[in-house]
């Protein structure tokens, strides 16, 4: 029961984390500075495994995605993963804490992958991070 308890203080919380998201997403926007829910989306893909392929799904809001990733592991009578959401959270604070500083840039289009992301080199075939832009 305690369990259930958490897990649903923690779904809403998820969902009011969301929503700030989304509404500094829309402020951005506004103030013609690029944001995309869907990018969001992409980079808290780790938190949200239950999408196989996170950049073929599109979606509107951030706060769709948690909704449609919590119903998709409540569907598989999964354990809900209490850890995972609270990282998710955290992420997500985190990520309108950033969008919210003046001096943030929106990424430039001509570059292809996120700060993080892994990769192996055509040519030579080693593999690295990208660690800036």
């Amino acid at each position: 029961m305690a369990d259930s308890l958490v897990s649903r203080i923690v779904y809403r919380n998820l969902l009011r984390a969301s929503k700030r998201l989304d509404t500094r997403i829309d402020f951005l926007r506004a103030t013609s500075k690029m944001a995309s829910a869907n990018r969001e989306v992409v980079k808290l893909r780790r938190f949200m495994p239950v999408f196989d392929e996170p950049r073929t799904i599109a979606f509107a809001t951030v706060q769709e995605a948690v909704k449609a990733s919590v119903r998709h592991s409540l569907d598989a009578s999964a354990p809900v993963d209490l850890d995972m959401g609270l990282q998710a959270l955290r992420r997500i604070s985190d990520r309108v804490v950033e969008l919210s500083a003046e001096e943030w840039q929106p990424k430039p289009e001509e570059v292809r992958l996120d700060i993080g992301d892994s990769f192996r080199h055509k040519r030579h075939g080693y593999r690295g991070v990208v660690v800036a832009w």
